[in-house]
């Protein structure tokens, strides 16, 4: 045979590889594109999950704020209760003063 008959038929026999190497590696690129899909999709639900346990934690510390005010309102409700039953106590004791000796 001739060289040019010999580079042919390398020629052809390098086309079917390549032509066999691009079948074959469809369906491990198709495989990988999948897998960058599930890489991407985990990344988002990991920065999900951590947006959501940031706002968990703004969550627990504004209750605890929240509660720490509500145990002070609470706190001053009752000293102000206090405080308006002892004036009206004078304020009857007062009137009792004023109107018992009198009033008689």
């Amino acid at each position: 045979m001739n060289d040019s008959a010999d580079i042919e038929k390398a020629a052809e026999r390098l086309r079917i590889a390549l032509s066999e190497l691009a079948k074959n590696l469809d369906p491990i690129l198709d495989r990988m594109s999948r897998l960058e899909a599930a890489v991407e999709e985990s990344r988002k639900f990991n920065e999900d999950r951590a947006r959501l346990a940031q706002d968990l934690d703004n969550s627990q510390a504004n209750l605890a704020i929240v509660s720490a005010r509500e145990a002070k309102m609470s706190e001053l409700a009752q000293k102000t209760r206090k405080e308006l039953d002892n004036a009206i106590e004078d304020i009857r004791a007062l009137m009792g003063e004023n109107h018992g000796p009198e009033g008689a």
